[in-house]
C-alpha cells in the first residue's frame, strides 16, 4: 500500500478494507457451519473450498488493514510496532499459520472426523 492522497481517501480505504475483511470472516464462519451439516461429498467439497477462499481473503485484507494503518496513521503505526515487538515470530507471514489450522479443522469436519 501507500500513503493516501487525502484524508477522505485514507478514511474510505480503511472503511473498505474493514468491510471486506468482515465479509470474508462472516462467510468463512457461514461455510464452516454449512460444512458441519453437509451430507454429500459434493456439499463438503463446495463448503470446504469456499471456506478456504474466504479464510484466505480475510487474512489478506487484515494484512492490508495493517499496512494501511502503518502507511497512513502514524500514532497507530507506532502502537502496532510496539505490539508486533511483543509477539513471537513464527516464520509464517500474514496469518498463514492460523489459516492452515482453520482449514485443517474444516477438512477434518468435512471428513466426519470431528464435530
Amino acid at each position: 500500500m501507500s500513503t493516501s492522497a487525502s484524508n477522505q481517501d485514507k478514511v474510505n480505504t480503511l472503511a473498505h478494507l474493514v468491510n471486506t475483511a468482515g465479509h470474508h470472516i462472516s462467510h468463512t464462519i457461514r461455510h464452516l457451519e454449512q460444512l458441519k451439516h453437509s451430507v454429500t461429498p459434493e456439499q463438503r467439497k463446495f463448503n470446504l473450498d469456499h471456506l478456504e477462499t474466504h479464510a484466505n481473503g480475510a487474512a489478506e485484507h487484515v494484512q492490508k488493514i495493517i499496512n494501511h494503518l502503518k502507511d497512513n496513521y502514524p500514532a497507530e503505526a507506532r502502537e502496532l510496532a510496539q505490539l508486533e515487538a511483543t509477539i513471537p515470530v513464527t516464520g509464517k507471514p500474514d496469518g498463514l499459520e492460523a489459516r492452515q489450522r482453520i482449514i485443517k479443522k474444516a477438512a477434518a469436519i468435512a471428513q466426519g472426523k470431528t464435530g
